[in-house]
C-alpha cells in the first residue's frame, strides 16, 4: 500500500498543498506586520498631535504650536487639540487667545475638568475675578473634592469681596465729598488730602 502510485500522489501532494499554505500564512502575517509598523512610524513621526506633545514637554512652544494648528486643520472640532493649544498660548502670556482656545475646548467635551480649571486660572491672569470664580465652580461640579480647587475658589472669592468693600469705601468717601473748587483741590497738607464740605468757604 506505501508503494501504491495513488497514495505516495496523496502524500506528496498534501505536503505540497501544507507547504503553499504554510507560505501564504507566513506572507499574510509578515504584510499584517509591516503594515502595523509603517502605521506606527507615521503615528509617531508624522503625527502633528504626536509632533506638538514632543514639543510641548521640550517647552519649544512656537513649535508646539505650529504642529498643533497642523492637527487642528484635520480635527477643528477635537477638544484635546484645543486644549493644547489653550496650554501653550497660557504658556506664552496670550491669555485671550488661550481662553478662546479652553472655551473650544469645553464645549466640544461638557464634562472636561481641566479646561474649565484652566478657562478659570486664565481668567485669573487677566484679573477677571468672576469668571476665574464661575470656571472654577464649573470645574468644582466636576469633581467637588479637589482641596487645590477648594482654596483657589476662597482665596478669590476673598480678593473679591476686598475689592467690593474698598469700591463702598472709595464711593463713600466720593460721596461725602462736595465738588471742589480749584482753591479746594489744592487744600492737601501732610496728612493727605482735606475734606472740603463747602461750608464756609
Amino acid at each position: 500500500l506505501i508503494n501504491s502510485p495513488s497514495l505516495y500522489v496523496r502524500g506528496q501532494g498534501g505536503w505540497w498543498i501544507w507547504d503553499l499554505q504554510m507560505k501564504k500564512n507566513i506572507f499574510k502575517i509578515f504584510l499584517i506586520a509591516l503594515i502595523l509598523a509603517t502605521a506606527f512610524l507615521f503615528e509617531l513621526l508624522l503625527n502633528p498631535v504626536t509632533k506638538g506633545n514632543k514639543y510641548y514637554i521640550l517647552q519649544k512652544w512656537e513649535e508646539a504650536e505650529r504642529a498643533y494648528l497642523t492637527a487642528q486643520r484635520y480635527r477643528p472640532d477635537s477638544y484635546i487639540i484645543n486644549y493644547n493649544l489653550g496650554n501653550i498660548y497660557f504658556k506664552k502670556g496670550d491669555y485671550d487667545k488661550a481662553i478662546s482656545y479652553f472655551q473650544k475646548a469645553v464645549e466640544g467635551e461638557k464634562g472636561f475638568f481641566e479646561g474649565y480649571y484652566n478657562l478659570g486660572t486664565a481668567y485669573v491672569k487677566k484679573g477677571l475675578l468672576n469668571e476665574a470664580i464661575y470656571y472654577y465652580e464649573k470645574a468644582r461640579g466636576l469633581r467637588p473634592d479637589d482641596e487645590d480647587l477648594g482654596v483657589n475658589i476662597r482665596y478669590l472669592q476673598s480678593v473679591k469681596d476686598r475689592e467690593e468693600e474698598k469700591v463702598k469705601v472709595e464711593n463713600t468717601k466720593t460721596a461725602l465729598q462736595p465738588n471742589y473748587t480749584s482753591e479746594g483741590k489744592q487744600m492737601d497738607s501732610d496728612e493727605g488730602v482735606a475734606i472740603v464740605t463747602g461750608e464756609g468757604m
